[in-house]
């Protein structure tokens, strides 16, 4: 497979570094939506967008785990 150079721990804490990530994030969103004016609504549809990114690569490190 295309990924077997890449060890198990690696991945792992691929996928920790990613979750701190997002819940980072989604405080982030949070508080521009709390703002509320229009350059802080666009910032916080930016980090959600961001969001479902960081949790679709989240799920392909998994996919790549589970075929190992």
């Amino acid at each position: 497979m295309k990924f077997d150079h890449i060890s198990t721990e690696e991945i792992l804490k691929d996928i920790a570094d990613t979750e701190s990530e997002i819940a980072v994030m989604e405080r982030e969103e949070k508080g521009f939506r709390l703002v509320g004016d229009r350059m802080s609504i666009f910032r916080a549809d930016s980090r959600a967008t961001g969001i479902k990114e960081r949790k679709k690569f989240i799920e392909q490190l998994n996919d790549i785990l589970k075929s190992r």
